[in-house]
């Protein structure tokens, strides 16, 4: 469900934007939503966002809104977060490269974020899983698709997901993740 607005008679075309997307498969929607297709699973995102420009550059550049999302029984597809944090724990530091053999299966992935002239700032990224749990904050540059995130990992002793408790005792090492989205860099904080 959604409504979009464009306003073509200032001499800089306006847009608004609201949608709330329910059960959406989260791959293929977020790779032609934003070029990112890191994330899989069933998804609901709700945005509000307003922007004007004479180019998808300008626009992107100009977002303004906020919203939150929330993706089910998927996976973050490209990387195996707990065989990362067992390097980083040997003091191992290896930057985060994607491999689609790799996957970090999740039964939640949830968050909030706002939007400011392009830069999306996250600051309650909530990750439960098998064996992890994780809480994030941090900023995606949208028009120049870079990131710059600490994440807070947690390896715990528990198979238990989306009931599981979110405060059990493990093993956390702070992990700062910044670059491009392609190639983002990823070392111990």
């Amino acid at each position: 469900k959604g409504t979009l607005q464009v306003n073509s008679r200032p001499r800089v075309p306006e847009f608004k934007a609201r949608f709330n997307v329910s059960r959406v498969s989260a791959r293929p929607f977020l790779k032609d939503a934003t070029d990112f297709d890191w994330i899989a699973g069933q998804g609901n995102v709700a945005i509000k966002i307003n922007s004007h420009g004479r180019s998808q550059r300008e626009i992107v550049s100009a977002l303004v809104g906020d919203g939150r999302f929330s993706f089910n029984d998927g996976a973050i597809v490209g990387v195996n977060i707990p065989q990362l944090l067992r390097g980083l724990g040997r003091g191992q530091m290896a930057n985060l490269k994607k491999s689609e053999a790799m996957k970090t299966d999740f039964t939640l992935l949830s968050g909030s974020f706002t939007i400011k002239r392009g830069v999306a700032q996250n600051r309650d990224l909530k990750l439960v899983g098998p064996f992890l749990r994780l809480s994030g904050a941090g900023i995606v540059d949208l028009p120049v698709k870079q990131v710059d995130y600490r994440v807070k990992p947690k390896l715990v002793a528990s198979a238990q997901g989306q009931g599981g408790q979110g405060t059990l005792p493990g093993l956390e090492i702070p992990v700062i993740i910044k670059g491009s989205w392609d190639n983002p860099k990823i070392a111990p904080d």
